[in-house]
Formats: C-alpha cells, sequence, structure tokens
C-alpha cells in the first residue's frame, strides 16, 4: 500500500513577509488589471447561483469550451484568464488576456483585461510544470491555479524545502506569489454492506481506527455493471484488498497513468454497494446521490473526508489546477478554500466532492485528492474525469 501524509507543519508564511517592512504600511492603490479578493458567504442566494451560471454559459460561447485535464496555457491561448465570482455582492467579473477584443461581447458580466499577456503567463506555467528552477523542486509538494483576480499563479508550497520555494518565487516574479505551509496528498470507520462512498477504508482488515483514506461516490462498471467505488489512486496500488475497518470492502483496480489522474477504482462480484454517501457529522448523517453537478468557478460546494467529517460552503476558486509532489503533477483540478479555515486532513483523500440537492440529496462533483496552505486548499478530480477514466458511472439510483 502507498499512501502520502502531511508530514510538513507551520503557519502559511508569506515569502515577501521576510523582508523588513515598516511597522504600518500603506495598502496601495488597486490597479485597473485586478479585482478585489472576492468575499465569502456561507450561504447563497439562488438568483445569484443563476446569475453564475448564465454567466458560465456566455464565457464558454465566446472563449470556447475547455477540455478535461487541459492545461491552463490552452485557456489562456482562447484568451481568458479566469472569472471571479463574489458571493458577497453577487458580482461576476471576467478577466480577459490583453488584446483579446471578443470579451467585449459579453453582456452579463464585467469585463476587464488582466496584468499580463497569454504568452507571460503561459511562460510561467512552464516554469512551474517544468520542475527546473531549483534542484529540490521535483522533490516538494505543491499546488497553485491561476488567480483572475491578479492574475497572478497562486502557489502553496513544501515548507520543507523553503530554498526552492524563493527560487521559485523568483523565477516567477510579478506573475506569481509563492507562500510556504503544509502541503500533501491527502478514511465512517467501519462501513458495512451495503456500502456508501465517504467510507474510512484501509489495505487488509484492521481497527476501524487504523483506516488510511476515504472512499469516493460509488459506481457502477459500464463494462460488465459490477458495482463498486472509488477513491484516490496515491492510497493504493491495484490488486488491494480494501477493508472499512474490519468491514471488507473490495479490490482495487484501474490505477494507471499516475499521477497525471489520481485515481483508482474498487470493485467486488459479492459485495453490495449503494448510492449514498456519508455526511455526518451532521446534517443529515447521509445523502443520497441522485445526479452529477459539473465544477465551475465561483460553486459553493461540500467535502466529506472521513477524518474532517461533511464541510460545506467552499468555494471553487479554479477548476483546471495543479498538484504537485515528488511522484509528479497532476493536473486538472478542482481547487477550493473557506474563509482560510482548514477544510482538508490526513485521511480525507479519496473524499466525495458534492453540492447539496434538497435535505436529504447530493449531486457528485468530484474527488479529493490533496490539500495545500496548512490544509486550507483543497484539490480534487472532476467527476466527468473519474467516470472516463475508470469506465464507470456514478450510482444515483
Amino acid at each position: 500500500m502507498m499512501t502520502r501524509t502531511l508530514t510538513a507543519s507551520g503557519l502559511a508564511v508569506l515569502l515577501a513577509a521576510t523582508l523588513a517592512t515598516p511597522a504600518t504600511a500603506v495598502r496601495a492603490p488597486q490597479a485597473a488589471c485586478t479585482v478585489a479578493e472576492p468575499s465569502q458567504s456561507q450561504l447563497t442566494d439562488s438568483s445569484v447561483a443563476e446569475h453564475h451560471r448564465a454567466v458560465n454559459e456566455e464565457v464558454a460561447a465566446v472563449f470556447g469550451t475547455g477540455k478535461p485535464k487541459e492545461r491552463i496555457a490552452e485557456q489562456l491561448r482562447r484568451g481568458l484568464i479566469g472569472t471571479v465570482v463574489d458571493h458577497g455582492s453577487g458580482t461576476v467579473t471576467v478577466v480577459a488576456t490583453p488584446g483579446f477584443p471578443a470579451a467585449r461581447q459579453l453582456s452579463s458580466a464585467k469585463v476587464i483585461t488582466g496584468c499580463h499577456t497569454a504568452g507571460e503567463l503561459i511562460a510561467a506555467e512552464e516554469v512551474l510544470v517544468s520542475r527546473s528552477w531549483h534542484p529540490e523542486a521535483t522533490k516538494a509538494s505543491f499546488g497553485f491555479s491561476l488567480h483572475a483576480a491578479d492574475s497572478k499563479y497562486h502557489v502553496s508550497f513544501d515548507s520543507r524545502y523553503p530554498e526552492a520555494a524563493k527560487a521559485l518565487q523568483k523565477a516567477l516574479g510579478d506573475k506569481g506569489l509563492v507562500t510556504v505551509a503544509e502541503t500533501g496528498r491527502a478514511g465512517r470507520l467501519d462501513d458495512g454492506e451495503p456500502h456508501f462512498g465517504g467510507a474510512g477504508i484501509r489495505q487488509n482488515s484492521g481497527s476501524m481506527y487504523s483506516n488510511t483514506c476515504t472512499s469516493g461516490f460509488t459506481v457502477r462498471r459500464n463494462a460488465d455493471g459490477q458495482r463498486g467505488a472509488m477513491t484516490a489512486g496515491h492510497c493504493f496500488y491495484d490488486g488491494a484488498y480494501i477493508y472499512s475497518g474490519p468491514q471488507y470492502y473490495g479490490y482495487t483496480f484501474g490505477r494507471v497513468n499516475y499521477p497525471a489522474y489520481d485515481i483508482i477504482g474498487i470493485r467486488s462480484g459479492t459485495e453490495t454497494y449503494d448510492n449514498v454517501i456519508h455526511t455526518d457529522s451532521c446534517c443529515p448523517v447521509k445523502r443520497d446521490v441522485v445526479g452529477r453537478d459539473p465544477a465551475q468557478v465561483g460553486d459553493l460546494v461540500c467535502l466529506s473526508g472521513m477524518v474532517t467529517k461533511a464541510l460545506c460552503s467552499v468555494q471553487v476558486t479554479s477548476v483546471n489546477g495543479y498538484f504537485c509532489d515528488a511522484n509528479g503533477c497532476t493536473g486538472g483540478l478542482i481547487e477550493g478554500i473557506r474563509n482560510n479555515q482548514v477544510i482538508v486532513r490526513g485521511g480525507d483523500s479519496g473524499a466525495p466532492i458534492y453540492t447539496r440537492y434538497g435535505s436529504n440529496g447530493a449531486l457528485a462533483m468530484g474527488m479529493l485528492i490533496g490539500a495545500a496552505g496548512n490544509g486550507t486548499i483543497a484539490y480534487g478530480e472532476h467527476i466527468a474525469v473519474i467516470e472516463s477514466y475508470l469506465n464507470v458511472s456514478v450510482l444515483t439510483w
């Protein structure tokens, strides 16, 4: 069994803060190419959500629709840096690359021009994914995404390698913002039949307190109709016998091309599985999965890991984020935050990412695979990517 745990510690420290600063700093005026950092709300009004969806549809019509797992560079070549959704004010701002006049055609949202050209930001992404800026770059774990609010790559970097972090900030210049924090690929505990998603799982039988990861949504294999589940690929190798504490859960299959895809399937010809996920501690303690909900920037979503339990009002900040560690990089990820609060802990890997539907339903959005920023930034695979990769369909009945 292979698992990854959060090993570094310490509060996130902005690299620039290591420089001497006066006791009272004067805040610089906001540049015309930036958007104020959005405020977050614990709840969202339905009319705001509908407007947000309408904007995303128009953005897709003007800038084109991206493919799963595509590089950020492809989005930039279409002229789009990203969107900024402020749930506090209900506003949406679209940030385009300089010299992209078609953006002026949008009618549902304000459009501004970003601070850097597409070429500059594409080059900066190449610096990040090539991992050649420092000898320790390939050893370190880090997550990043392109933030439309300031047209910069925000990077949460492994605190075990401070010199590599400093070198990265220098290499990115004003096109990146690097912070140093705990970073890692991120089981509830004795889930019997019928098996649910969100269960604590481990390799081989053990106590309910020895689980190492979390099961994702339950699924049906398209090839033979056999039921099973999913979890993060870094948790296990193929052919492992998986238990939830002392309860047999199934065996693993389908782990290929890792870490490009941090996904593995769980199957069994004898075990039973239901379209339910654990959502304790409250309320309710379980939800029926009734459909899918593709992630979009600005969505407010829920995570349900075995350690952190169900936690909602996580705002999606990117749909093509990256998580990198010593094994390589996983791209095309959902990235989410919640007011700088800890939302992921070791053992949560594989957890369902979902939106609530009514009082007892859930819509499948993705699967948690890692965290950065001392657990304040979550990363997850998209549900459509998982279904295609494993050739499965999420159970919805």
